[in-house]
C-alpha cells in the first residue's frame, strides 16, 4: 500500500502549527506537505521532515495540484476563504478518480471553522444552546453566519459522496501553541496594552462565549483523523462536524480579569474597564453577541476529554505569554541571535520562562536560566555574575529593574542595557503637564527633552530609575526606546512584533479595518533589524573607555519614519 500523503494548510500558523507538531510524531510515517508563504518560514517547516509548497492562499492552482497528489488535507489556514475551499475540494475530487490509488479510500478534508457560525443577539436565537451531536441543530445554522458559505460548500462535497469531510468548529482558543513559527494569539491583551486601558462594548457586558485550550483543540484533531482512517458506513456530512468548545465565559468576566491582571503588572493605568461602542471598535461585534455550543459529538462518540478550563482560568498564562518578549522574544531573541555573530566569545545566560524554550536558547550555546520575571533571587544572583545585562524583556516592572541594578552596582561598573519598547512621544492629542502640545518633536541629542518628559508617562518610573543608578557612577546605564518595530525577527523562538499584526488581526476578525476617531495620530516607526543595529552600536559604545557623563546622554530614541494610524488603517484595508 502507498504511503498516506497529507497537505496543511496553516502549518506555519497558531493552530495549524500545533496540529502538524502533534501529526508528524503521531504518524511519522505519513509523507507531509506545508503550503508556506514567507520563505523565512521555509527552514523551520523543512526541519520537521515537511515538504514546502511555497505560495499563498490566493494561489489556487498550486493549492488545487497539491490536494490531487494528497489522501488528507487539513484546512487550519482560513474559515472564509470560499475560492481557497473550492479549489482544494476540486483538487480532492480528481484525488478521488485518479488512477495512481492503490486503495479505495476517499480523500479526507478536515476543515477548520468557528464557533462564530452560531452567534447572535441575545435573545431567541443568541440564547440558544446548538448541540453538535443534534444534526437538526447543526442543519438550522442560518446562510448568512460567518463562516457558513464555505461550511455549507464543504457539506455539499461531503454529501456527494467522494470525499469525507470533516469540520472541526473551535470557540475562542487560549494557550501556547507547539508549531513551528507562531506559537501566540494574543490580539485583546495586545490591544489593551496598546491603550493602556481594557474596554469592552457597552452592548456585550452579559454576552456569553465558550472556549478551549489549544492542547484540547489539536486532541480533537487527532481523535478526528484516527476516526476517518476507520472503514465508517455513510453518513451525513453534518454528522462529521464537530464543535471545539470547553468551558464558557462572559466578556465582562475577562475584560475585567485583563484589566485587574495588567494593572497590577503596571501595563495600565487603571484596572477600570473602558465602555466603548461599537462604532469606535466595530472589529468587535462578535463579542456582542451569544455564541453557546455543546460538544457532544467530540464528547460521547469520539472520547474527547479537555483539561483546559476556560480562558478566564487561563488569563495568567495568557498575559505570561503575550509579554515574553525577553531571549525568547521578538526584540531580544533578534538581538541575542545579532549578539551571538557579533561577539562569539563571550559567556552568555539567557533568563527563560518556559521550559520548552530551553532548547532553542541552548542550541545558540547560551545557558538558561529557568524562571520568570518574579523570579528576583534567582535574577539578582545572575546579574550579579554578569558583565552586562541587556534587559528586553519590561519596560514597565520596576522590581525587576531594581534588582539588576543592585547587583550590578554590587559587581560595580558593570553594564546595563535597559529597553523600554517605545517612548510615548507624540502619540494622543493631550497636553503634558508642563503645557507643551504632544505634538512636540523630542530629539534624544537635547538633554532638556529627555529631562523634560513627565514623570507620570509610560515607563518613565522605570527610565528614572536607571538614570539614577547611572548617576551614582558605579554602573554605565544605557537606554534604548524604539518606536513601533516591523519587520520579521530572527531570534529562537518569538518572530514577529505586536502592533501592525494586532491591526492585522482585528482587520481580518472584524472583516473589515477599523480606527478610533479621526486617527490623525502621528508614531514613528522602526524596522527591527535597524534596532537590533542600534544595540550592536550601543555595545560597542559602551565597550569603550569613555569620559562621565550624564545618564541622559546615554538615551537613544531607535526611530525611523513617521506614520498616521489612519494611512496604517487604509493600507491594511487596501492589502487585506
Amino acid at each position: 500500500m502507498a504511503q498516506t500523503t497529507v497537505f496543511m494548510l496553516g502549518a506555519t500558523g497558531y493552530i495549524g502549527g500545533s496540529v502538524l507538531d502533534q501529526l508528524v510524531k503521531k504518524h511519522p510515517e505519513f509523507i507531509y506537505t506545508a503550503l508556506v508563504r514567507n520563505p523565512k518560514d521555509n527552514k523551520a517547516i523543512e526541519a520537521l521532515n515537511v515538504k514546502v509548497a511555497q505560495g499563498s492562499h490566493s494561489d489556487l492552482d498550486l493549492i488545487e495540484k497539491v490536494a490531487s497528489e494528497s489522501d488528507i488535507v487539513f484546512n487550519c489556514g482560513d474559515a472564509d476563504d470560499l475560492p481557497l475551499t473550492e479549489a482544494i475540494l476540486k483538487g480532492l475530487r480528481t484525488r478521488s478518480t485518479g488512477g495512481d490509488r492503490t486503495d479505495k479510500r476517499k480523500p479526507i478534508l478536515i476543515h477548520t471553522s468557528g464557533t462564530g457560525v452560531v452567534a447572535h443577539s441575545p435573545g431567541d436565537s443568541g440564547d440558544r444552546l446548538y448541540d453538535d451531536l443534534k444534526v437538526e441543530d447543526i442543519r438550522s445554522i442560518g446562510p448568512n453566519q460567518m463562516h457558513r458559505n464555505v461550511d455549507l460548500k464543504i457539506f455539499e462535497a461531503g454529501d456527494a459522496g467522494s470525499i469525507d469531510t470533516y469540520i472541526i468548529a473551535p470557540s475562542v482558543i487560549f494557550g501556547r501553541g507547539h508549531g513551528p513559527v507562531r506559537n501566540i494569539s494574543k490580539g485583546f491583551i495586545q490591544a489593551a496594552i496598546q491603550e493602556k486601558q481594557a474596554f469592552e462594548i457597552s452592548t456585550a457586558t452579559t454576552i456569553v462565549w465558550d472556549s478551549v485550550h489549544l492542547d484540547d483543540v489539536v486532541d480533537l484533531y487527532l481523535l478526528i483523523l484516527e476516526q476517518s482512517l476507520k472503514p465508517t458506513p455513510i453518513q451525513s456530512a453534518y454528522e462529521r462536524f464537530y464543535w471545539g468548545s470547553s468551558a464558557s465565559f462572559t466578556f465582562d468576566a475577562f475584560t475585567k480579569g485583563v484589566a485587574i491582571r495588567l494593572h497590577k503588572r503596571g501595563l495600565l493605568t487603571t484596572d477600570e474597564v473602558k465602555v466603548k461602542s461599537l462604532e469606535e471598535v466595530p472589529w468587535l461585534e462578535a463579542v456582542t453577541k451569544n455564541s453557546r455550543t455543546v460538544a457532544n459529538r467530540g464528547l460521547k462518540t469520539l472520547g474527547w476529554k479537555p483539561r483546559g478550563g476556560s480562558v478566564i482560568d487561563g488569563l495568567d498564562e495568557e498575559i505570561d505569554l503575550t509579554l515574553s518578549q525577553h531571549a525568547t522574544g521578538y526584540i531580544g531573541g533578534s538581538v541575542l541571535d545579532r549578539l551571538l555573530k557579533t561577539h562569539s566569545e563571550f559567556v552568555y545566560t539567557a533568563l527563560v520562562r518556559s521550559p520548552r524554550d530551553n532548547k532553542a536558547i541552548e542550541a545558540l550555546n547560551v545557558k538558561v536560566a529557568q524562571g520568570s520575571h518574579p523570579d528576583l533571587d534567582l535574577i539578582e544572583k545572575v546579574a550579579s555574575e554578569s558583565g552586562i545585562v541587556f534587559d528586553c524583556a519590561d519596560c514597565n516592572d520596576v522590581p525587576l529593574t531594581e534588582v539588576s541594578l543592585f547587583w550590578l552596582d554590587e559587581k560595580n561598573h558593570s553594564k546595563v542595557m535597559h529597553n523600554p519598547v517605545y517612548l510615548l512621544q507624540r502619540t494622543v492629542v493631550v497636553t503634558h503637564a508642563s503645557g507643551d502640545p504632544s505634538n512636540r518633536l523630542y530629539n534624544d541629542l537635547n538633554v532638556e527633552d529627555i529631562r523634560g518628559i513627565n514623570p507620570n508617562q509610560p515607563h518613565r518610573n522605570v527610565d528614572l530609575k536607571i538614570f539614577e543608578a547611572n548617576d551614582t557612577g558605579s554602573i554605565d546605564t544605557y537606554i534604548i526606546a524604539p518606536a513601533v518595530i516591523f519587520g520579521a525577527g530572527h531570534g529562537p523562538v518569538h518572530n514577529i512584533t505586536a502592533v501592525p499584526k494586532v491591526f492585522a488581526q482585528m482587520a481580518l476578525q472584524g472583516k473589515q479595518s477599523s480606527q478610533l476617531g479621526s486617527a490623525t495620530i502621528v508614531w514613528d516607526s522602526v524596522h527591527l533589524d535597524d534596532v537590533v543595529e542600534l544595540y550592536i552600536l550601543v555595545l560597542e559604545q559602551s565597550l569603550k573607555p569613555t569620559s562621565i557623563q550624564s545618564a541622559y546622554d546615554r538615551f537613544y530614541c531607535s526611530s525611523s519614519a513617521s506614520f498616521a494610524w489612519d494611512a496604517l488603517a487604509r493600507e491594511i484595508a487596501i492589502r487585506q
